[in-house]
């Protein structure tokens, strides 16, 4: 069962490409994507499919915190350390700069049925 995406909405669709998108560029698997794992590069990924999947789908934290097989509180973590470090840290910046070229306008928070994806199962 792929728990990644919320099946049969646009909004699992954009989450998993954005993942997907991550992962790849990152040479992150998926296993160790959604793995325990702490290790830099994979919490980094994590941190920045957080930092679109609200930015660019609107997603809630909860729901990204599901998405992501963590809490929501992970998920604010996440967003919070991105945000923070685009101002002092030209790598990051530039992943971000490219990443949003990549993904252009998704889909924006007004079009994004909350009460659907709230609804799936896990």
């Amino acid at each position: 069962m792929n728990y990644l995406a919320i099946p049969g909405t646009a909004i699992g669709h954009n989450y998993q490409s954005i993942q997907n998108t991550i992962r790849g560029e990152l040479g992150i698997s998926e296993t160790d994507f959604m793995s325990k794992s702490r290790a830099s590069e994979i919490v980094e990924a994590r941190q920045l499919t957080a930092y679109f999947a609200r930015t660019k789908l609107g997603l809630t934290f909860h729901t990204i915190g599901r998405l992501m097989n963590r809490d929501h509180a992970t998920a604010i973590a996440g967003i919070r350390r991105i945000s923070d470090l685009i101002d002092c840290d030209k790598r990051i910046r530039e992943l971000v700069v490219d990443f949003t070229k990549k993904f252009g306008r998704i889909k924006p928070e007004s079009e994004i049925d909350i009460e659907t994806v709230g609804n799936f199962k896990s």
